[in-house]
């Protein structure tokens, strides 16, 4: 759990993981435990609590096998090769991706390019202008708020400088690519359904990963977004979190699976739906 280093003393709220590790040669197909305690003996601010799901976990240790681990997303075993076990490490991540749309053989590297925004330096930024940066806070989970603070638009000298330019597009996804607290990743998604005309160009912070749809007949941005937002997609996104900072990165995005059934509702009735959902968010 976040809190296992979050003490009185420490005070650091980071993802955790404990690898215990033994060394073998010739072998192509590791069987490896996963387990996800939930608790620890204490809580966020030190104080101590009855339950601490630490102390139970030799016991799922010795009685969980691959043949059980199919319902279990707490403790499981799974069969991982050499080369699947180069990235990840962590159980949460393998949670999600081994029991949940194990069927699907779509993920959104095969429907989506996803790119990360650029930070400038604080001598770039302007309170007004025609180039505007989009910012973490303007995700709401409901539309873009493109409402104009402080800094929140970057001098020509320096968007000229930058290689590589990713300007926002109608139907971008927007997403945060890190929080203080791992929860608040995913929790607030949004599409761009338009870019006010007063702005000659809107680009993202380097705080925001961009998820564009190659193909709209393959894939619909409106449904995918629908798909990102819910319970599923929000799991989805939690378990590819990294680093001592909650952080997420396009390397990981492209690995998060689509269900078969929302590429059918997007290839049927995507137009359609998209159109319902432009439509909606112009009452809001």
């Amino acid at each position: 759990p976040e809190e296992t280093f979050r003490t009185k003393t420490i005070g650091a709220n980071v993802k955790t993981s404990v690898l215990i590790l033994q060394k073998k040669t010739g072998v192509k197909k590791h069987n490896i435990f996963f387990g996800l305690p939930k608790t620890v003996g204490y809580d966020f601010s030190g104080y101590l609590i009855k339950s601490n799901e630490v102390l139970d976990v030799s016991k799922h240790y010795k009685n969980t096998t691959l043949a059980n681990s199919t319902s279990n997303r707490r403790y499981f075993r799974i069969s991982l090769s050499n080369e699947e076990l180069i990235d990840r490490m962590d159980a949460a991540f393998y949670s999600y991706t081994h029991h949940s749309l194990l069927d699907s053989k779509y993920k959104i590297d095969n429907f989506c390019d996803v790119l990360t925004g650029k930070t400038p330096s604080k001598s770039d930024y302007l309170d007004n202008g025609e180039i505007k940066i989009l910012k973490v806070r303007c995700l709401t989970n409901e539309m873009v708020d493109w409402s104009d603070k402080k800094r929140d638009y970057v001098t020509k000298k320096w968007y000229s400088s930058i290689e590589n330019k990713i300007d926002i597009k109608e139907d971008d996804i927007l997403i945060a690519a890190a929080a203080h607290v791992a929860k608040y990743i995913g929790d607030e998604i949004d599409i761009v359904d338009y870019i006010p005309s007063k702005y000659k160009v809107a680009i993202a912070s380097a705080k925001i990963n961009v998820i564009r749809v190659k193909d709209k007949k393959e894939l619909n941005p409106y449904i995918l977004l629908q798909f990102l937002r819910s319970q599923e997609g929000y799991n989805a996104i939690q378990s590819i979190i990294r680093g001592q900072t909650a952080e997420i990165y396009p390397q990981d995005i492209y690995k998060i699976k689509i269900p078969p059934e929302i590429i059918k509702i997007s290839q049927k009735r995507g137009a359609e739906m998209e159109k319902e959902q432009k439509n909606l968010m112009k009452t809001i």
